[in-house]
């Protein structure tokens, strides 16, 4: 079991890049996510499925993250809670900037490369934005110290990161 909990939170060892590993981990969600969209699109699966897919996901995440990372802190001796091999945060977090983006584009998504590489670069570096400057209810969220303490600053990153690319994204279709 320590394995899988090792496996899991640092999605599968992305979490361990010597350097910068939640940059790491949510440029590697980014390219998932992107992957994953692409399948499902290709399937012609409905937007509420694709949905319903990425919120259990979510949930899933969320809850076996808040109960694996205080095991995790314990098994491998580390001394924060949210020590930087640890990435599901990132991963949830990326995701939540990258779905809204989506829904609101679905119908063209994929005919404009422009567009897609656009939604990809503003929302990975907002939600990087966000999660490494913390501001404001992201910082509380983080100051908690626990296994759902460390993912819900990132949800909440994410969900700034998802505002914040929609409102850049759609300045930049105003200006093409």
């Amino acid at each position: 079991m320590p394995k899988l909990n090792e496996l899991i939170l640092t999605f599968f060892y992305f979490g361990k890049f010597p350097k910068i590993p939640g940059t790491v981990g949510s440029a590697v969600t980014t390219f998932f996510w992107f992957a994953l969209t692409s399948i499902f699109c290709g399937l012609e699966m409905s937007l509420a499925d694709q949905n319903i897919i990425w919120v259990v996901f979510l949930v899933i995440a969320f809850f076996y993250g808040s109960l694996a990372i205080p095991t995790y802190q314990k098994q491998f001796k580390l001394k924060q809670i949210d020590h930087k091999t640890i990435v599901l945060d990132e991963v949830i977090g990326q995701i939540i900037a990258l779905q809204p983006g989506f829904i609101l584009m679905h119908e063209y998504y994929f005919s404009d490369f422009n567009l897609i590489a656009i939604h990809l670069i503003f929302s990975f570096l907002t939600f990087r934005f966000f999660d490494i400057t913390k501001p404001s209810l992201i910082g509380r969220a983080d100051s908690m110290k626990s296994g759902v303490g460390v993912i819900l600053d990132d949800i909440l990153a994410g969900i700034a990161a998802a505002f914040t690319s929609l409102v850049l994204l759609k300045l930049t279709l105003l200006i093409r």
